[in-house]
């Protein structure tokens, strides 16, 4: 689809476009290029729910007004999008309409701090149990007669069939709770369970934050397979090979425990219960067999920063981690960051419980880059219609191509405006450095050809800022595709201009040298173009010109030039009323002249002045001779070709109506050529 687009208009799109309906309570501190994806937020206790991209600008945005509030919003495996409400899970499509909803069975409520659906289709959901208990023989100062909330893992079948309960009273105590856990309200949750992940194995880490402990439940007993947390966990299993630090060793009031795809445990560490607390994102690297853990990566914020209560942690297919920053005094909602520990976008004005990212309802392709080629951006399921040819590459890198369905941000032009614009957005980044010496490729899938001539390549450096200029752009009908050379990661948009498309020069090309004086200066036909317009300069400004020449009907024109010079051409199309921009410029340098002062250099030849007459004698074979006569400066003065001459014989070639002077001739005959000078005296 394309976009009518004029300055009468540009307001009203920008104000009346489906993504751009409020302002989210969400402020952009940084951004340099982060990982492609849609951010969803949602502000704790409200009913909004937004769906942002890398500028902070909403690309979604819902009020559900029928609910009190909104959270923890995900993308689950099967497209479908789980939040939590009141006292229940609830799926919605991709319209965004409420589709089902998932309650725990018994006497159980759900718990909003986690939902899985499993790839075999089944769902685990956590939910909680409330208990009236006696605890004054049980914790110092307990009362008798008290709520304790514990935590059940309930799995459901396709059919919403519980096929497996775990229940927190049945495998944790009382105290193994953490120091710092309030037992003297009248109610506490004992074990505060805050996450549950399906292992490779199929058994169940989960994370319980009462208890500073991260916990491996067998999925078929329901038996705990082992137990790991940091110093103030009463029941750690482990032994750090590292993380210490002022005698604190580990984790502490824990979030998002996850297992990634190299084995390796990620968690949030709120960090609550060390010396000095401070949050950070943390990786171990785990050995369930020698019961050892050791940290391989972290992230913390420099001042030391404290998030006391929720936030989580998600590695992105990049390889970059968001952090989601929970609750905080400095008002922090996310930070992403590069594996080296690169802050890349932070967001802040507002608390969540979580933050994550997802490639939603768009197109993104991660390619890794270490050297020229070319890498095309499209996928099986992510089809971004866009190819890059490296031409050079100093280090290597990722490399991501973004396809937005719908208009981009902040939509300002710099030159020419576009009449139409496609209804896309595309944004190109890297993580390592945004200069890039390419040309990138636009395929027009569904496209009619006969328009994509007047369709041009426009782009901006940074995504949603700064003005958008015209690339020169090339439309390559062998592939149904524009093309445009680039030197850096930005924003792009394919939009239609009252010009037509530049031709593309072949011959001669650009820095070529020893091109022939009598060459043929040749370019790619253009579809729709009546006539052409060649300039051939002196000088790259194009102020000293040789030729400028219009009215050319064909892809080519011949000229005769002078030895030894550097010579600048460029060609216009013209169709109607329309012409395009000029071609790339081309610089060439034609052969050197070569003089032979009073010598012949073949044998083959025998040449003689007589007054203002050449002698040529054959001495070997007979054939047809080319002879130029140049001035002193090596401008051409008089050619005469074709001479045929017989074996032994002679032939005089008479030179007129020239001024007396030096000259020099050029004769080439079969596979030799020889020069002279003759002496033109009357």
């Amino acid at each position: 689809m394309k976009t009518v687009f004029s300055h009468v208009f540009v307001f009203l799109i920008l104000v009346c476009h489906l993504f751009a309906q409020t302002t989210p309570p969400y402020k952009l501190d940084l951004y340099n290029n982060p990982s492609p994806g849609y951010i969803f937020l949602t502000p704790h206790y409200s009913q909004k729910f937004y769906i942002v991209d890398n500028t902070c600008k909403p690309v979604f945005e819902k009020t559900l007004r029928q609910f009190d509030e909104f959270l923890n919003p995900k993308v689950q495996p099967n497209g479908m999008i789980s939040f939590f409400s009141r006292d229940k899970y609830y799926l919605m499509n991709d319209s965004y309409e409420l589709i089902d909803s998932f309650n725990c069975v018994g006497n159980y409520e759900v718990d909003f701090h986690d939902i899985k659906f499993l790839p075999n289709g089944n769902t685990a959901i956590l939910g909680r149990e409330v208990r009236f208990m006696d605890l004054s023989n049980i914790i110092p100062g307990g009362h008798k007669d008290i709520q304790v909330i514990g935590n059940v893992i309930q799995e459901f079948d396709k059919n919403k069939n519980l096929i497996f309960n775990w229940n927190s009273f049945d495998h944790f105590k009382l105290s193994d709770m953490v120091p710092g856990i309030d037992t003297n309200q009248n109610s506490f949750i004992s074990c505060h369970m805050n996450s549950i992940f399906y292992d490779t194995d199929g058994n169940i880490i989960a994370s319980s934050r009462a208890l500073d402990e991260v916990t491996k439940i067998d999925r078929q007993s329901g038996n705990i397979i082992w137990r790991l947390g940091g110093a103030t966990c009463k029941n750690n299993q482990f032994r750090f090979l590292n993380d210490t630090i002022n005698g604190f060793y580990g984790f502490s009031h824990q979030h998002s425990v996850l297992r990634l795809q190299n084995g390796n445990l990620l968690m949030l560490d709120n960090g609550d219960l060390k010396p000095k607390p401070y949050t950070r994102a943390v990786e171990y690297k785990i050995d369930e067999l020698n019961k050892t853990i050791e940290k391989v990566w972290e992230y913390s914020l420099s001042p030391d920063f404290n998030s006391y209560s929720m936030g989580n942690v998600q590695r992105l297919p990049n390889g970059n981690t968001l952090i989601g920053w929970g609750l905080n005094s400095d008002n922090l909602t996310a930070t992403e960051v590069t594996p080296d520990g690169k802050k890349v976008l932070e967001i802040s004005d507002y608390q969540n419980y979580a933050v994550y990212k997802y490639i939603y309802k768009m197109h993104a392709v991660t390619l890794f880059a270490d050297k020229p080629g070319i890498y095309d951006f499209s996928s099986d399921t992510n089809i971004t219609d866009v190819k890059l040819e490296i031409n050079n590459i100093k280090d290597a890198r990722l490399i991501s191509i973004e396809k937005h369905d719908y208009l981009p941000h902040n939509l300002i032009f710099s030159g020419q405006n576009p009449t139409e614009i496609f209804d896309n957005r595309w944004v190109l980044s890297s993580n390592n450095g945004n200069d890039i010496d390419a040309l990138i490729r636009f395929y027009l899938y569904g496209y009619s050809s006969s328009e994509s001539y007047y369709e041009s390549i426009f782009f901006r450096q940074k995504e949603g800022d700064g003005n958008f200029e015209q690339l020169k752009t090339t439309y390559n009908p062998n592939f149904n595709c524009l093309e445009a050379k680039i030197k850096s990661t930005g924003e792009f948009i394919i939009g239609m201009t009252d010009s037509i498309m530049a031709p593309i020069t072949i011959s001669p090309a650009n820095n070529e040298k020893d091109v022939s004086i009598n060459t043929k200066i040749t370019w790619q036909p253009v579809s729709f173009a009546s006539e052409f317009r060649l300039q051939l300069s002196l000088n790259p400004e194009f102020t000293e010109l040789v030729i400028d020449s219009s009215n050319i009907t064909n892809n080519h024109l011949d000229v005769i030039l002078n030895y030894n010079r550097i010579y600048y051409w460029r060609v216009m199309a013209f169709y109607d009323e329309r012409h395009s921009s000029w071609s790339e410029t081309m610089m060439f340098t034609t052969i050197p002249l070569t003089t032979i002062d009073d010598k012949i250099i073949q044998s083959d030849i025998s040449v003689f002045q007589y007054e203002d007459r050449l002698i040529l004698k054959i001495n070997n074979n007979p054939g047809q001779i080319n002879i130029t006569l140049f001035d002193i400066l090596g401008n051409p003065v008089q050619m005469a070709s074709s001479i045929n001459i017989s074996f032994l014989n002679t032939c005089e070639i008479k030179f007129n109506n020239l001024n007396n002077g030096i000259y020099f001739y050029r004769m080439q005959y079969s596979n030799c050529t020889v020069c002279g000078k003759i002496y033109i005296l009357r």
